[in-house]
């Protein structure tokens, strides 16, 4: 059931105590539902703080990052459990777990790392991790997990043995997603083949992974130039609409997300700019925002009220364009608190602050763009290369809790279910039936 329906179901009930009660009950609903996202954790030890209701910066991170990065926090209690960049994991300490280093991941693929816990556990977090595809990868483009059990190392949490690195999809691009299930007792970790059309959507339970089902739709990512999986993937709030960008392809695409079997449908495709790469829904999943990391770099919204996809390529309106020499827009992501906040990036100069846009739900420049909303300082020093594009790639902010009633089964570590690899499908076409659901498979 949804925040605001609860908050709805309730008002009778709290009449008494009058509106600014119901403000303050409703408030508390939502904010449990989105602790996990307390803090971000992102670039050369950059950090933000949500925990006490505004929006905060952080000194105390040991992460560097050009784009990777995820973190999660307690859904109870708001509290830091662990960080990291695809290839380490830091603990709420901010110290690397003892076996969290060699992660089979890489700091620069766009949405290079995510954490979700599993289904009915509070003390077992599956660390999934991309490697860069192309031009740097170390470990063939894999999309990869490991599990961490915050129990061990004396409660700050440790990286299993016999379940670290394990690959869950070969010839990833570098995008990936988690998506609450319909019945709310589990997850689809959503990913996108290179060089396919192929949306891969494994289900996670409570006892691991169970179904992968591949849903062969849309644009086939070309695996011709080391660029081509660049760009991200976001998610509606209700989990029913997926967009994402096709980089090389200067495309952006739109489908129908179905949480209950795991199929991808429905593409509506927009001809994109050249660098386009961060992308992300409004709230009420009615507006679409683009960014864009080029010289001459912009950030657009397009209107998904409309019919057709030409009317919505005709809606776009650029909210902001490089107004600076090298000024470039990176990621978008959508805070707990429904401000969408923008990453802004050069090759020469690395701004100490981050963009939001404050009413993301309001057509046009009623949005309410501020370049400079919040003042996230930086360690200059501690760069690598590159300049830093993304935020925290995090589970939507009403991904959790799950249901109450699931019946979830404890396992041991040794009984989670690994996933078994898909068979190699035929070359896909864009003339495949965009609803077919190719495969099917089931972990032994």
């Amino acid at each position: 059931m949804k925040n605001d329906v609860l908050c709805i179901g309730m008002k009778k009930a709290l009449k008494d105590i009058g509106v600014l009660g119901l403000i303050c009950f409703c408030a508390s609903l939502i904010a449990y539902g989105q602790k996990h996202n307390n803090f971000w954790y992102f670039g050369n030890q950059q950090a933000i703080d949500f925990s006490n209701g505004q929006v905060i910066s952080v000194s105390n991170s040991q992460m560097q990052s050009i784009e990777s990065s995820s973190s999660y926090s307690n859904p109870e209690t708001g509290e830091l459990l662990l960080y990291t960049n695809g290839q380490a994991i830091w603990n709420a300490q901010h110290d690397t777990m003892p076996n969290g280093g060699g992660i089979w991941g890489h700091q620069s693929a766009t949405q290079g790392s995510i954490i979700c816990p599993l289904p009915g556990s509070k003390n077992l977090l599956y660390v999934f991790h991309i490697d860069k595809n192309g031009f740097a990868q170390l470990y063939n483009g894999s999309l990869n997990y490991s599990v961490v059990d915050l129990n061990l190392d004396d409660g700050l949490g440790d990286v299993i043995p016999t379940q670290k690195n394990i690959e869950l999809m070969s010839n990833s691009t570098e995008k990936v997603s988690i998506i609450k299930h319909t019945d709310g007792c589990g997850f689809w970790v959503l990913a996108h083949k290179d060089g396919t059309n192929e949306f891969h959507a494994h289900h996670l339970t409570d006892k691991g992974f169970s179904e992968t089902i591949v849903s062969a739709v849309g644009t086939v990512h070309e695996d011709t130039a080391s660029t081509s999986t660049v760009g991200e993937m976001s998610v509606s709030l209700n989990g029913d609409k997926i967009a994402l960008v096709v980089h090389k392809q200067q495309l952006i695409e739109i489908f129908d997300f179905n949480a209950e079997n795991g199929t991808v449908s429905a593409p509506i495709k927009l001809q994109g700019e050249e660098y386009d790469y961060g992308i992300e829904f409004s709230p009420n999943g009615q507006l679409l925002y683009v960014s864009n990391f080029g010289k001459n770099g912009s950030l657009r919204q397009y209107n998904l009220t409309l019919k057709t996809s030409s009317e919505i390529e005709a809606s776009a309106i650029k909210l902001k364009e490089n107004e600076e020499d090298e000024l470039r827009y990176g990621g978008l992501a959508l805070g707990p608190d429904s401000v969408l906040y923008v990453k802004r990036s050069t090759y020469e100069l690395f701004p100490d602050s981050l963009g939001a846009i404050l009413s993301p739900d309001s057509l046009g420049i009623q949005c309410n763009f501020v370049p400079n909303y919040i003042y996230v300082p930086l360690n200059h020093g501690a760069h690598a290369y590159g300049p830093e594009l993304n935020f925290s790639n995090l589970m939507g902010n009403n991904a959790l809790p799950l249901q109450s009633n699931c019946n979830f089964t404890p396992v041991k570590h040794s009984e989670l279910k690994k996933p078994t690899p898909s068979a190699p499908l035929s070359k896909p076409t864009e003339e495949m039936n965009e609803n077919t659901v190719l495969l099917k498979s089931t972990p032994d």
